[in-house]
């Protein structure tokens, strides 16, 4: 998978358990929006151009309704558009910086919530800011706030 950072097309290899995690928090996004229609969700080939030479493919993507050019799906191949919530499954090739550099990206743009999940410890970070983190274990329940309610 390629990535367009600064201009410059970065690739990223995914592991089969990172996809197969990212698969199963898409399909459980999409029974709570069959559920709640407040918006869409995309998986890791939804691209979006968050600014300017900026374009990222999150794990998982939330983009609610009223965030859609006049409420309905984009017909370019990577719009211009700002997802609410977004997932990312760490893999072992990402580095610190590679996920501090993304999770300001994310919300210099205007993403709401980001998951940092990380399979490996069995942690999920919860992000409501760039610097405003909780670290949840697995015995712990999450939602998605106001961005997911319920």
């Amino acid at each position: 998978m390629y990535k367009l950072v600064d201009g410059t097309l970065v690739e990223k290899a995914i592991g089969w358990q990172e996809s197969l995690l990212a698969g199963i928090l898409l399909q459980w996004l999409h029974v709570y929006l069959d559920d709640n229609p407040l918006g869409l969700a995309t998986g890791a080939d939804g691209m979006t151009r968050l600014f300017g030479d900026t374009v990222r493919g999150p794990d998982v993507a939330f983009v609610a309704w009223q965030r859609l050019p006049q409420g309905q799906i984009p017909r370019a191949p990577i719009p211009d558009l700002v997802p609410n919530f977004v997932v990312e499954v760490l893999s072992p090739s990402n580095t610190y910086a590679e996920m501090s550099r993304k999770r300001r990206e994310y919300f210099q743009a205007g993403v709401q919530l980001l998951w940092m999940v990380d399979h490996r410890s069995r942690t999920v970070t919860v992000f409501r800011s760039a610097l405003d983190a909780t670290v949840c274990s697995d015995d712990r329940v999450i939602d998605g706030g106001d961005v997911l309610p319920g």
